[in-house]
């Protein structure tokens, strides 16, 4: 006797029922649960474990089936008797309830091996979602170091051609931005170089007459500024420094001897424009007190009167 028959004749015994009137329903119903047992072992034997075996999954189909049509007959049949108890108004409350927990007994059984069996039928959808699954969470590995937004391409349901075209596309883009900062970065270098080197030009006495920087019998032109190497660069602001450094020494006041008279001489145009660009740079302002709202102003336009100065003395004496 099966585990199944003896739920049965357990639950037909314990029902309170006479045996006269529950013969028949123990007998359909040992049927039903004969079927059941009988596919209790039945499924264990199909083994699918590849999406290639679609013979079995299509076998778990129809046994699953006609499971179902089974359950359904019973629970048809167990619908009709209750339906004959409503009818003649005269049925028992106990078997009644002996039909209702038959079939709540069927409905579990079946369920259970209708469950196994569905999980067998959809082994391949479910071997499918899991390699998609995987395949995306490769792929999305791959593009985000190329992007940081890329859960919005569906990759796992591209081909292989496609999806290295999205890669490749990502991958240029990225190249383009990275090359594009590489650029603005050396631009902005060169540009602060620029800046600085003017700076130093101003600061050891050069000129901006519009088109170069100029002292004396130096020129250095933007052009210089940009091309110059910073070797190059610190000779030529060293030779300046060193031409200051010696008009500033022949522009100091000899000490004061007893005056003689000798016949004097014609001062050289190199003499004269030394004289005029000391007398230049040592021309002050003192500003009041309580113009602090204009000194700035004042001291800037005096600062510029002085480079225009030399400029002028620069390119107008030779």
């Amino acid at each position: 006797m099966t585990h199944e028959q003896k739920n049965v004749n357990s639950l037909v015994i314990n029902s309170g029922l006479p045996a006269e009137k529950t013969q028949e329903i123990a007998e359909n119903l040992s049927l039903f649960f004969n079927k059941a047992s009988e596919w209790s072992e039945k499924i264990n034997d199909i083994v699918i474990t590849d999406p290639s075996q679609v013979r079995e999954m299509k076998f778990a189909r129809e046994n699953r089936l006609m499971l179902r049509g089974y359950r359904l007959d019973a629970e048809k049949l167990i619908k009709e008797k209750r339906d004959i108890l409503k009818e003649k108004m005269s049925d028992d409350i106990l078997f009644d309830k002996l039909l209702l927990n038959a079939n709540k007994m069927i409905k579990a059984t079946f369920e259970n091996l209708e469950t196994k069996l569905h999980e067998k039928e959809k082994f391949a959808e479910r071997w499918e979602a899991e390699e998609k699954k995987k395949l995306r969470a490769e792929r999305i590995v791959q593009l985000t170091e190329y992007s940081n937004d890329v859960s919005i391409y569906p990759v796992e349901n591209m081909t292989i051609e496609q999806f290295e075209k999205l890669k490749n596309g990502l991958k240029l883009e990225f190249d383009q931005r990275q090359e594009q900062a590489k650029i603005e970065a050396e631009n902005q270098r060169k540009q602060l170089e620029l800046k600085r080197r003017q700076t130093e030009l101003i600061s050891a006495g050069f000129l901006w007459n519009g088109k170069d920087f100029v002292f004396m019998d130096v020129t250095i032109s933007p052009n210089d500024i940009k091309a110059l190497t910073n070797e190059d660069f610190a000779q030529r602001l060293n030779e300046a420094k060193e031409l200051i450094q010696e008009i500033k020494a022949e522009s100091k006041p000899e000490p004061k001897t007893p005056p003689t008279i000798e016949p004097t001489e014609p001062k050289t145009n190199k003499q004269v424009k030394l004289e005029f660009l000391n007398y230049i740079e040592n021309m002050s302002i003192e500003l009041p007190f309580g113009a602090l709202d204009v000194a700035d102003e004042i001291e800037q336009k005096f600062k510029g009167f002085k480079k225009w100065a030399k400029n002028l003395i620069m390119t107008q004496i030779n």
